[in-house]
């Protein structure tokens, strides 16, 4: 099974979000981003998200995720998985923010948590091979990503490891 088969099958249950619980609302004031967020998100289920889609959104569409809930940050990532792999010249500019969570980056360090509690293991080994193909086809064709830790290393140590 292709990359993208695997991930449209393993996080083909996520629960998904009610369509009034997609904005980041943590923080005392919700931001007007986080709303236009929820408001552009609640119609589609992840697997209709894409980045033909993702164009019509008038924000920063590669800030989306940061303006999600938990629960709604767990149901997208995958749609932002397989548009960063749809896309191998990165013109859409998904790949650093979407590669920077899953290593754990130190910024993003509460969503990777997040993702480490909140995915089941084939979801976890999606990731894993999400990240494995995030090096070999832009790390050793770019270079380093500045991601603080190779997305190969991040996904044998953190995705894959058993």
């Amino acid at each position: 099974m292709t990359l993208i088969g695997n991930i449209l099958e393993s996080f083909s249950n996520l629960p998904r979000p009610e369509p009034t619980k997609i904005a980041n609302r943590k923080s005392l004031a919700t931001s007007q981003e986080a709303l236009e967020v929820e408001q552009f998100f609640k119609p589609y289920e992840w697997k209709f998200v894409d980045w033909s889609l993702m164009t019509k959104y008038d924000g920063d569409q590669k800030a989306c995720l940061y303006f999600m809930s938990d629960e709604a940050f767990l149901y997208y990532y995958p749609a932002y998985m397989i548009m960063t792999l749809h896309d191998p010249a990165n013109r859409c500019g998904l790949l650093h923010p979407v590669a920077s969570i899953a290593c754990g980056h130190e910024e993003k360090q509460d969503l990777f948590q997040l993702m480490q509690s909140g995915y089941n293991m084939s979801q976890k080994r999606c990731v894993g091979r999400f990240l494995l193909n995030i090096n070999e086809h832009f790390v050793m064709r770019y270079g380093d990503m500045n991601l603080g830790i190779s997305p190969k290393e991040a996904a044998e140590r953190y995705w894959l490891a058993n």
